[in-house]
């Protein structure tokens, strides 16, 4: 009876208990949790805010009571809706520490997905976030790949629509890929008859190809009820109304080009030249032609990135263009694990075509309201900076000017001779809003560093630096931490030499004592294909005391071929799996944390390699007898649980 008696109450507190949680679960679930997953939500273009009209996104409840009634007292973490209805479309369930991810779905499935009769569930741990559609009973797939993050509306709405398995971009707009590529490659042919050399044929290419993509932007934004910052008179459909071909020539140089673009971006620099170096005019007219029939910008696909890309890389072969570029996927998780936002500074030391910046800045302006004049004025002119020592700066310009990002923050100079803050106040003149802003950073340091340094570069600027060398990978490196301000964060890749070589020990341990070194992640020696085999791997560190421990993760699946096609493989890789571990960094097949202690007896040595040997050494010589009484005495005690719960029950 005491037995029965004690079983009831059990039951009677477990119900109470259960009761408590549905009832109070916005106590249970961490406040952080829930900023993570409001802030990921405004970034994509939700609306949070339950008392605005405009607020697809509802917290514990259902947006109706009808609705509401369905869940029998309990309260869902988030129901998104279908803009401007009461349709929901999706569900959120955040999980609490110690439950696992599949009981968080299986909840959400048949607490509220079902009753509401919503098909596509998100569970989120705070670091990690599967997804899941009820109607396949599968995870959300982009391309054959997991999908481990929320999505805009108007990804979701295609998901609904097209099933747990979709592209990343619209039949539309990959037709219009296709087509691009053909594009540059007759393009690249052309201008090289018109007897251009490689970079010149970039340059005028680009020159033309930025009147297409300006022209559908500011059309964007004129459809969306923003001001448009550029006149119709210098569009591309104003050009293409022009039949004669001379009199299009014409116009593009002096109108669209010397009075326009020139005079618009230009300020301290050439980055559009006021005419083209095209003098043959039916070439002209050709290219403006073929460029007319395509659609270049695309709020999923971000298409007019790619334009840049896939003629840089058809330029590549036989030139130096190919060392400034880094893959777009390595870009994007460097940018992924640093998560820059709104009102930190942020600079590439060695930006190359501005492939960090770009995709900083993009980060950066999710969920921020663009008829902001304060805001955009900040993005635009106030937090991404840019260096580069070559004339591919220009480049970097003109993709940041798409981008929408103000480019007079890219400047042309040497990094190591640090000449570059002259060229940043020399860009800011009459600006005494920005010079305060430069004079603080260049007094304090920058927020975020991110950067392929170039390698194996020599420099005669190393006596400036606390450990003097003229080797460039030194420097560099030295160079990026005292840019950095206190508490200050970097991701920069490193040819895999730095981590090893003797010469750069000090240059080492000077990181190690100044900054945490949070991870070492190496990249596979394919990954820069087809421009270079060289190995590389990613430093992140924080400017703040010293290192105690490293993390190391080994990436050898990127997502693509480890050959020069790069062709792309389906399925989950190690980026993706690199990003769900990020936050709690655990010891894996791919990863383990070393002590600072190991590190300095191992010479101050980086390679991941030196010390997966000693680990693996322990696992292997463990004695089996050992393993197999642990077994039998956890299955002992296992069995003496199992008996005390039935005498209980009885």
């Amino acid at each position: 009876m005491k037995y029965n008696m004690l079983y009831v109450n059990y039951e009677k507190q477990k119900r109470k208990s259960l009761e408590y949680y549905y009832n109070n679960k916005t106590k249970v679930l961490e406040s952080a949790t829930r900023k993570k997953i409001d802030s990921r939500l405004e970034a994509l273009g939700w609306h949070t805010e339950e008392d605005s009209n405009k607020c697809n996104v509802f917290t514990e409840r259902a947006k109706t009571v009808e609705q509401n009634k369905t869940f029998k007292g309990k309260k869902p973490d988030y129901v998104l809706y279908r803009s401007g209805t009461n349709d929901p479309i999706a569900i959120i369930e955040a999980k609490r520490k110690g439950q696992s991810l599949d009981k968080a779905l299986k909840q959400a499935i048949q607490c509220y997905a079902k009753p509401l009769g919503v098909s596509i569930i998100f569970v989120y741990d705070s670091t990690f976030i599967q997804s899941f559609d009820l109607r396949s009973k599968k995870e959300l797939l982009i391309e054959k790949k997991p999908l481990h993050d929320f999505i805009s509306e108007e990804r979701l709405e295609r998901f609904i629509e097209e099933g747990h398995d979709i592209e990343e971009v619209n039949k539309k707009v990959k037709h219009t890929r296709e087509q691009l590529i053909k594009i540059f490659q007759w393009a690249n042919n052309l201008l090289r008859r018109e007897g251009l050399r490689n970079l010149d044929r970039f340059i005028e290419f680009s020159n033309i190809l930025f009147i297409k993509i300006i022209s559908e932007i500011e059309d964007n934004r004129e459809k969306r009820g923003l001001k448009r910052r550029l006149r119709k008179s210098i569009s591309f459909n104003k050009i293409m109304e022009i039949s004669d071909e001379d009199a299009m020539l014409d116009y593009v140089n002096n109108v669209v080009l010397k009075d326009g673009l020139a005079k618009e971006y230009n300020r301290s620099d050439d980055i559009f030249q006021e005419k083209l170096k095209i003098t043959n005019s039916n070439t002209v007219k050709k290219i403006f032609k073929k460029l007319s029939s395509l659609e270049l910008i695309n709020t999923e696909s971000e298409i007019k990135g790619d334009a840049f890309e896939y003629f840089l890389k058809s330029l590549s072969s036989g030139n130096d263009l190919g060392e400034y570029f880094t893959p777009r996927h390595i870009i994007k998780m460097m940018v992924d694990i640093i998560n820059p936002q709104f009102g930190n500074t942020v600079i590439d030391p060695f930006c190359g075509t501005g492939g960090f910046l770009i995709e900083a800045f993009r980060k950066m302006k999710k969920g921020q309201d663009e008829s902001d004049e304060i805001i955009m004025k900040t993005l635009r002119e106030l937090s991404l900076f840019g260096v580069e020592l070559t004339d591919t700066y220009k480049i970097a310009k003109m993709n940041m000017i798409i981008t929408g990002d103000g480019h007079n923050n890219i400047v042309k100079a040497d990094t190591a001779k640090k000449d570059y803050w002259d060229k940043f106040i020399e860009n800011s003149k009459n600006k005494s809003d920005k010079i305060k802003v430069l004079e603080k950073i260049e007094k304090n340091g920058f927020d975020i560093i991110f950067s392929n340094i170039p390698y194996s570069q020599r420099t005669d600027s190393g006596s400036n630096y606390p450990i003097p060398s003229n080797n460039g990978d030194s420097i560099f490196i030295q160079e990026i931490v005292l840019a950095l301000k206190d508490n200050g964060r970097c991701a920069v890749v490193v040819p895999e030499g730095f981590l090893f070589r003797r010469e750069l020990k000090s240059t080492r341990k000077y990181l190690l004592e100044n900054c945490i070194l949070n991870a070492v992640i190496s990249l596979p020696s394919g990954v820069f294909l087809p421009y270079t085999g060289v190995k590389t791997d990613v430093l992140i560190f924080t400017k703040k005391k010293s290192t105690d421990k490293v993390w190391f993760f080994r990436i050898d699946n990127d997502g693509f071929e480890l050959n020069v096609s790069r062709k792309e493989i389906i399925g989950m890789n190690d980026i993706d799996t690199l990003l769900s571990l990020w936050d709690s960094k655990p010891n894996t097949d791919k990863s383990l944390s070393v002590d600072i202690d190991k590190i300095r007896k191992g010479d101050y040595s980086l390679l991941m390699g030196n010390y997966l040997k000693a680990e693996t050494v322990k696992i292997e010589y463990q004695n089996p007898k050992i393993i197999l009484n642990r077994i039998q005495k956890f299955e002992d005690e296992i069995s003496k649980e199992i008996s005390k719960l039935k005498d209980m029950i009885k």
